[in-house]
């Protein structure tokens, strides 16, 4: 005999109100609203409420807790996720990221240094940080999104980008991202300045603060007074000490722009893109002539938005197989550009030493959206 369908019937209390609210945007006011007259107890298991544990994979310093989805074997799997930064320092409720030192008075304190991957402990060959300094340092502090039909998503910390002062952050990895591998990028578009802007995502570039020539420290404690000027071109970026490699992610209102070559603007893919206050995931496959970018929305499943295609790119016989190794995110085409830098909100970074088929990028997709609710964002 089949089991009894079980049914919840409460009784609801119907009171007149008079305050607005907002519905698809507007204020309006409600007839009545509605609450129960009793408390309502549920039970957990078979036929019954179900509850899924957080699909965040956290480290607890032996294993991951929730295993990452399935990614290419015998690859490198690096997570810089936000949730694994440092707490704020008491009574605070934010800091800046970056190096620790005397020219913004950050040598105090051990917080907030750098951004290191989860999981890994500081004598490991792949312990690899994304670093910045001052003046231009992004800002960690929480994130609230503001839904159109009055829905809040709080988000406890995040990494800020501002273009005005080209806060971005750089990355050295060594000689872990040769041919094939694989970028992907959780983040918010908070801005864009017009419908020409374009925010450089992701780029190759070294740290602007060392090596010859740099910044001298002069020349940016000006920046941090009265902020960067239109445009500073790099020199370590052009002549003898020009990186031989190009690997970036563009983002423009309408598309996003990828590319892993010395020349994009001839070979660039271009995917749409649609600009709203919503979480996003970026990636790209950089594989040579099987490179692939690509968008997803913040749909619960592959939204008609997620779009990729190929970019047909012969391999760079002047590179080889070095490694793609300077990585820049915040800045591109080698300047300090206010037009070329990027405001977004940052929670979470994934690289692989290995190309993702499309089924593991959706699989990343997936749990990605639903570690950071992107269905709330409404």
């Amino acid at each position: 005999m089949p089991a009894p369908i079980r049914r919840l019937i409460p009784s609801v209390a119907m009171t007149p109100i008079a305050t607005p609210t907002l519905a698809s945007g507007r204020p309006v006011v409600a007839k009545y609203t509605a609450s129960y007259g009793n408390n309502i107890a549920v039970t957990q298991g078979s036929g019954h409420v179900r509850v899924f544990p957080d699909p965040d994979p956290i480290w607890n310093g032996t294993i991951w807790t929730t295993q990452p989805p399935d990614f290419p074997a015998g690859s490198v799997f690096l997570r810089w996720s936000a949730r694994g930064l440092p707490n704020y320092p008491t009574g605070t409720t934010e800091y800046y990221l970056g190096k620790q030192d005397a020219f913004d008075g950050s040598t105090a304190g051990n917080w907030g240094q750098n951004w290191y991957p989860d999981g890994v402990v500081s004598t490991d060959p792949f312990s690899i940080p994304w670093t910045s300094a001052y003046p231009f340092k992004p800002r960690v502090a929480s994130y609230t999104h503001h839904g159109r039909d009055g829905t809040k998503v709080v988000t406890p910390k995040a990494v800020h980008l501002f273009a005005h002062r080209v806060e971005h952050m750089w990355a050295d990895f060594g000689t872990l991202l040769t041919y094939p591998f694989t970028f992907m990028l959780c983040c918010v578009f908070t801005r864009f300045a017009s419908p020409k802007t374009v925010q450089c995502v992701l780029d190759s570039g070294r740290d602007p603060t060392t090596g010859t020539p740099s910044i001298p420290i002069p020349t940016r404690q000006a920046w941090q007074r009265h902020g960067v000027p239109a445009r500073y071109v790099l020199g370590q970026e052009s002549g003898a000490n020009k990186l031989p490699y190009r690997v970036g992610l563009q983002v423009h209102p309408k598309r996003v722009m990828g590319f892993d070559d010395p020349t994009p603007t001839t070979k660039m893919a271009k995917v749409p893109f649609a600009y709203t206050l919503r979480p996003k995931v970026l990636y790209g496959v950089y594989n040579g002539n099987n490179s692939v970018f690509g968008v997803f929305g913040n749909s619960k499943k592959y939204p008609t938005a997620h779009v990729q295609r190929t970019v047909k790119l012969a391999p760079m016989s002047a590179l080889g197989t070095n490694p793609f190794r300077y990585v820049v995110m915040g800045r591109g085409t080698g300047a300090i550009d206010t037009a070329r830098a990027a405001c977004m909100v940052i929670f979470e970074i994934r690289v692989w030493s290995g190309p993702l088929t499309r089924a593991q990028l959706e699989a990343q997709h997936d749990q990605i959206s639903s570690t950071w609710r992107f269905v709330e964002h409404t």
